[in-house]
This record gives structure tokens, sequence and C-alpha cells, in this order.
């Protein structure tokens, strides 16, 4: 049986996935997107709503080298604002350092050079 979403859910799920949205990854600034009330938006992941689990799922994979440009791409963007940067510095730190874990030789040092001004 196939469930269809309601407009608010998918504008949500929208806001969430989709790279070129400002509330990208961010559940509470996404659910506020598509108008959820704080109080809804600041539980959106705690709540888990059974159309959430069901519709993240279906998104389309995209790979870890695809995620690792995206977020090059942000860093080294003068026009994204530094907030916008810093974070994708930090994602970019921590998919390095669980890729790191998985390897059988010890981890290398990684020297960041950013010009964030």
């Amino acid at each position: 049986m196939i469930k269809h979403i309601t407009p608010r859910q998918t504008t949500y799920i929208t806001a969430y996935s989709n790279p070129d949205s400002p509330s990208f990854g961010n559940s509470y600034r996404s659910a506020l997107q598509a108008g959820y009330s704080d109080q809804t938006a600041r539980n959106m992941t705690h709540l888990q709503p059974e159309w959430l689990s069901e519709n993240i799922g279906k998104l389309s994979v995209i790979k870890p080298d695809e995620i690792m440009q995206r977020l090059t791409d942000i860093i080294h963007n003068e026009n994204e604002p530094t907030i916008v940067r810093l974070k994708a510095v930090e994602m970019a730190m921590k998919a390095y350092s669980m890729l790191a874990h998985t390897r059988e030789k010890p981890t290398e040092t990684v020297l960041l050079n950013i010009n964030l001004m």
C-alpha cells in the first residue's frame, strides 16, 4: 500500500535533503520552513514519524566522493557565509575521522589551511 505524504511533509523532506536549501541537514530549520510549530520542529527527529522514516530512506543514495566534493566546493566558495563554510569544514573533518577509524594503517595528520576572510 502506497502512503501519500502531505505537502507540508514534502516541504520538510525537500528542505532537509536538498543541498541547495538553506536548512539542508538541519531538522529544526527544515521543520520551521515547512510550517511546523516550534515545539514540533524541536522534536522532529525524536518523534521519528513514520512518514519521515519511510521517505528519507527513499532518497537517492549519494556517494561519499560526491559528498566530499560538495563540502569542498562549499569550503572554497567565498560567497558562502563563514558559518556555512565552517560547518562544511567540520562535516568534512568528521567524515575523514570516521574513515580513518576503518583503515588498518595508522591515521595521518591532516593540516587544513583555510582562508575564511
